[in-house]
């Protein structure tokens, strides 16, 4: 690869070709390129040390000496005009050409000193740009660490916070499933009480449904033994007078008022198995009891005894708060009036409950003048 040199006069670039092929020069260890040495007009090489001598400039024969030719000349031979003013033409072209050379090299050292300096300047705004660019990046780089810096430090707490919340969570779920345990166990000891309870309602049933036969059985045989004793003769061979009839149900009114729940069902029981319309008005209080299966059970009894006087009580019972209550009274209203007005118990829309009631109370005051009642 060759080596560049810069020229002192316009700092252009001046490649070892240019230097060897004579385009360029060396003078007085100073580098003129192509241009500004065509510029400055013709010069000769530092290295030469002769100077040519013009034609012009050429020494006169001596006086007397022959030429070649072999003519002498004469003693006061001297040189032409012409060459006198051929020589006086280029001193005047020497003069002016070192004229312009120097102005020349002064306008070329101007420039070059102009390019100089705005290298220079460019040198310093690559310099000033670098080291702004190395602030940025150093100034870039502190924020990108103190950033990473904070993002740590944040996902450290974050990952400090998950791991509380994931023990306090644990903690959580093992309570919640010792609970869940527990819940599991009572829920098991109270299935077994349920069918405890169950098997012995149903047993309860059996042995009410028991009395309450015994108890019809009972006064079947006390109606029959009393039949027998008025139709046996006396002494005097007179009969005696005729008791007056009472329903068999009379000794159940007692027994209907009972406190013992188990008692006044067994006496709802046997009212409606009497099939007495009169029983009605020992019924219809129940309809109100405290015990939601007296209320079903004095609501189906209203149903069996089949009397018009159970009817606007049945009707306020459509109203009651348990839906087999209301079922009840529904199915024994149908039975007694043989009407189907439609009623839904089973709906947890009281309004709508409300507006069928309604139509079974409006039908009603239409039906109870007809009735008497």
């Amino acid at each position: 690869m060759s080596e560049i040199y810069f020229c002192d006069l316009c700092n252009e670039s001046v490649p070892q070709l240019d230097l060897d092929r004579g385009h360029a020069t060396r003078q007085k260890g100073r580098v003129v390129c192509a241009t500004c040495h065509r510029a400055m007009g013709p010069a000769l090489p530092e290295s030469t040390s002769a100077t040519p001598t013009p034609a012009a400039h050429a020494p006169l024969p001596a006086p007397g000496s022959i030429h070649s030719h072999g003519h002498a000349h004469a003693a006061t031979h001297s040189a032409p005009s012409g060459a006198v003013a051929a020589l006086t033409l280029a001193c005047v072209a020497l003069a002016v050409a070192v004229t312009v050379g120097v102005w020349a090299r002064g306008a070329l050292d101007e420039v070059g000193v102009q390019r100089r300096e705005e290298q220079l300047r460019e040198r310093e705004r690559h310099q000033a740009l670098a080291a702004h660019m190395e602030a940025a990046a150093a100034s870039d780089s502190a924020l990108r660490a103190s950033s990473e810096a904070r993002t740590f430090e944040a996902l450290s707490g974050l990952r400090a916070e998950v791991a509380s919340l994931r023990g306090e969570m644990a903690e959580q779920q093992g309570g919640i499933r010792a609970r869940l345990e527990e819940l599991g166990a009572g829920a098991a000891r109270a299935e077994v009480a349920l069918q405890r309870v169950e098997r012995h309602e149903g047993e309860l049933l059996t042995l009410q449904q028991h009395v309450v036969d015994a108890q019809a059985a009972l006064a079947a045989l006390s109606q029959r033994l009393e039949q027998a004793l008025s139709n046996a003769p006396t002494g005097l061979g007179a009969a005696q007078p005729q008791a007056a009839e009472d329903p068999a149900w009379i000794a159940l009114m007692e027994q209907v008022r009972s406190a013992n729940v188990s008692e006044r069902y067994v006496a709802l029981v046997g009212l409606a198995q009497s099939r007495d319309p009169r029983a009605t008005s020992v019924v219809l209080p129940l309809l109100d009891d405290a015990d939601i299966f007296l209320r079903m059970a004095a609501a189906r009894a209203l149903g069996d005894l089949a009397s018009a006087e159970a009817i606007p009580g049945l009707i306020d019972t459509l109203d009651d708060d348990e839906a087999l209550v209301r079922e009840a009274a529904y199915l024994s209203l149908r039975s007694v009036t043989g009407r189907d007005l439609p009623f839904d118990a089973q709906s947890p829309d009281a309004a709508e409950r409300a507006r069928r009631i309604k139509a079974w109370r409006e039908w009603w005051d239409k039906e109870r003048p007809k009735l008497g009642l």
